[in-house]
């Protein structure tokens, strides 16, 4: 007689049943698991102690804190006094973009003139030329402002995005990012693209010492040294390969390439590194903001324009290119 579907799968799990207290008599006694229930969170520092941490020594030293300013200013009033006459101090904290210092004065300023100030680690960024006197206080002069632009230019975004993360977390001055983030933009540029610079030139120099290797001339003088010594006749120059590449500030679609700027980089086989660079620009945010208070045909004041290209957007690869190649036989 055929057995039924509800017959089979009886069957079936009488097997499973069998096999499985088979398995259990020849299997090894089971080793209980001790689950640690941890508490703690691990964004969380407040409470850490070092005697107790384990991962204490893996945690990076964090050079910048967020406080809340109110519970920090009644912290220090309390256990604070002026140094001079021992009385209450007054705790501001001023702010140059979002760089903020702590200012302690003394509260009786009619018979003490006690002050204490604790400025921000300052930023080696030189001012313009023109810019007024040295002794101004900018927003460049400070690390944690150009880091704040440094920041938003590296992940794509710019003042109004800056403005936003420091409105919604009450930090200050957020009103006036938006138009200060551009000025420090251009105030910054010129370091970074000497730096830049630097960094280019150098990867060059290392893809050429891997491109000669270990190779001398006749009188044992290996030839990496003397290319760096511009003693190298020409004929002996090194011939290195590289990959190049354009891309565009905005995007274009279809046949269309308006971009006002693009950049083209040559990377190195051997170093994988960024060897030469060119910047193509058809706007300047200087002349733009000079021709919209004066006539087209009055010439803006000496500055350091970034025009260097006067045709098509689609026309700026074969130029760099070209641009580039050049660079690299002057070098």
């Amino acid at each position: 007689m055929p057995r039924t579907r509800h017959q089979r799968k009886k069957e079936t799990d009488e097997e499973s049943k069998q096999d499985g207290s088979i398995r259990a008599e020849h299997s090894p006694p089971a080793v209980e698991e001790l689950s640690v229930v941890d508490d703690a969170d691990d964004m969380s520092s407040i409470t850490d102690d070092a005697s107790k941490s384990t991962n204490q020594s893996n945690k990076l030293n964090c050079s910048r804190a967020v406080i809340d300013v109110g519970p920090v200013s009644e912290m220090l009033a309390k256990h604070l006094s002026c140094l001079k006459c021992q009385q209450p101090v007054a705790i501001s904290f001023p702010a140059t973009g979002i760089a903020t210092s702590c200012k302690l004065v003394c509260a009786d300023e009619v018979k003490c003139d006690c002050v204490a100030l604790c400025a921000p680690t300052s930023a080696e960024v030189p001012p313009e030329e023109g810019a007024g006197s040295a002794k101004m206080t900018r927003s460049t002069a400070f690390a944690i402002n150009v880091s704040h632009v440094l920041a938003f230019m590296a992940s794509g975004d710019g003042g109004t995005e800056a403005e936003h993360v420091l409105g919604l977390n009450g930090l200050p001055n957020s009103t006036t990012m938006q138009s200060a983030f551009g000025k420090m933009e251009q105030r910054i540029s010129g370091p970074i693209q000497e730096h830049t610079d630097e960094i280019v030139l150098n990867n060059l120099k290392e893809e050429v010492r891997l491109t000669f290797g270990d190779k001398t001339d006749n009188n044992n003088n290996k030839l990496c040294c003397l290319w760096s010594e511009n003693k190298l006749p020409e004929d002996m120059w090194p011939r290195i390969g590289g990959s190049t590449d354009m891309g565009w500030q905005q995007k274009g679609s279809g046949h269309l390439r308006n971009s006002k700027s693009g950049h083209a980089l040559v990377i190195g086989p051997l170093t994988r590194k960024v060897l030469t660079k060119s910047l193509c620009s058809k706007a300047c945010g200087r002349c733009k903001r000079w021709h919209v208070a004066h006539p087209a045909t009055e010439k803006p004041p000496e500055h350091d324009c970034f025009i260097n290209h006067k045709g098509t957007s689609g026309a700026m690869e074969p130029m760099a290119v070209l641009d580039m190649c050049k660079w690299l036989c002057n070098q």
